[in-house]
């Protein structure tokens, strides 16, 4: 077996089975340390066993920072072990109000990283929104240049992120986004994005064209119940088609789908060919050297997203975030995002891939997935498109949009998290 195939074999190990090797696709997917910390941590729990220095050790913690950082990683524990209990919220609360009075020292900022990746794993989303905050606050102030911009273009602060990019280490931060050339925008992330963005890649034109002066309607995995009528001019988008689309939508013609790392490659492992034949074309989050992919963007059915890891201080875009900045980049204008519920309720399409890849995953799986995203991140980002009026959506998601980052940590608790 050569390299390629055993890299492939070891990251689709847990897609491909009753079970997920969580360790092997840590290794593979970039976040094993995290990972593995995490993981020890759990089990120091479960075996009821506490050392002071093995907790700083998981942490990363030195003598300096020991003094802050074990009261609160004793205070996560306690509230792992009384979950469901009556005592539960003002044990809880009193984490949060710990989390709320502490100062960040500028030093080693991978321990907060790696404590807010511990709370996601507990389900504790509100204490993460709050230390997240904390953390915010503290890469403006101490951050560097690319992490105050990653900040403010999260937080929606797009003219601010402007100054950012305007001042003398501009020409540096460019460089690190891979921007070619450089102009000013204020208030629109994906106009930022597109006229800043890297040297044009292959097919972006071809695919500007298509959607120049359409009316594009992206189709999420959830089931929010309501059909909207689409015209035979407008354009239809899915994220992992894999050659079925939701029942509710057989009757459209599918356009477009997105495609992330995993499921990219998925369906160039796949016969293909059965699968795209009615696509326009398909989207790639990353590039690939593939013969495959080659030859979708030869011919002119391929290309890759248009995105950039700092549109995110912390974590990765989930699926929508990704297509909205891409679409934005590209010049769309009138988006309508349809049955994204952003895991808000645990009712899916069937025929959707991911809804098979969700069924399989144990409850700390599914947890460690919302940490190396970075769930409350994904929403600040979505929420401040939305703000901005650069999508429309179905009621479920206007309703989801209206909630500030505690109400939406409070309700994922509630359907995933602690509370559940």
């Amino acid at each position: 077996m050569g390299f390629k195939q055993l890299i492939y074999k070891i990251r689709y190990h847990k897609y491909d089975r009753y079970y997920f090797d969580d360790e092997k696709t840590s290794l593979v997917s970039g976040y094993r340390d995290l990972y593995l910390r995490g993981k020890h941590f759990d089990d120091m729990l479960c075996q009821d066993i506490w050392v002071d220095e093995q907790v700083c050790n998981i942490i990363g913690a030195g003598r300096k920072h020991k003094p802050y950082v074990l009261p609160i990683m004793k205070a996560i524990a306690k509230c792992d072990k009384i979950k469901g209990t009556k005592v539960f919220e003002e044990q809880y609360a009193s984490l949060m109000e710990m989390l709320k009075n502490l100062v960040l020292r500028n030093g080693k900022r991978i321990i907060w990283q790696r404590i807010l990746y511990i709370l996601f794993t507990r389900g504790f989303f509100r204490a993460a929104c709050v230390l997240r905050k904390k953390y915010e606050e503290y890469l403006l102030q101490y951050g560097g240049t690319a992490e105050k911009f990653s900040v403010l273009v999260e937080t929606g602060r797009f003219k601010e992120a402007e100054g950012i990019m305007n001042k003398s280490f501009c020409i540096r931060v460019m460089k690190y986004l891979g921007l070619r050339e450089y102009e000013t925008y204020s208030d629109c992330i994906g106009a930022f994005l597109s006229e800043t963005d890297r040297i044009e890649q292959k097919n972006d034109s071809l695919f500007r064209e298509k959607l120049r002066g359409r009316k594009l309607f992206i189709i999420g995995p959830s089931d929010n119940g309501e059909m909207v009528y689409m015209k035979e001019e407008d354009r239809m988008i899915q994220y992992a088609y894999f050659g079925k689309k939701a029942e509710k939508y057989k009757g459209h013609r599918l356009n477009f789908a997105y495609y992330n790392g995993k499921y990219g490659d998925k369906l160039i492992e796949t016969d293909y060919e059965d699968i795209i034949y009615d696509l326009d074309m398909c989207i790639f989050k990353y590039e690939d050297d593939r013969s495959v992919r080659k030859m979708l963007y030869q011919n002119e059915k391929g290309r890759r997203a248009r995105w950039s890891h700092r549109i995110m201080f912390f974590g990765s875009p989930n699926m929508l975030q990704l297509t909205l900045t891409d679409l934005l980049a590209m010049g769309a204008e009138d988006i309508v995002v349809l049955d994204n519920n952003l895991y808000l309720n645990n009712v899916y399409n069937k025929d959707y891939v991911s809804t098979q890849v969700i069924a399989q995953m144990d409850g700390y799986t599914r947890m460690m997935q919302f940490a190396q995203h970075d769930i409350i991140g994904n929403f600040q980002y979505l929420k401040s498109l939305y703000k901005k009026g650069l999508f429309s959506c179905d009621k479920i998601l206007d309703e989801i949009m209206s909630m500030s980052l505690m109400e939406y940590a409070y309700a994922m608790e509630k359907e995933n998290g602690c509370l559940r």
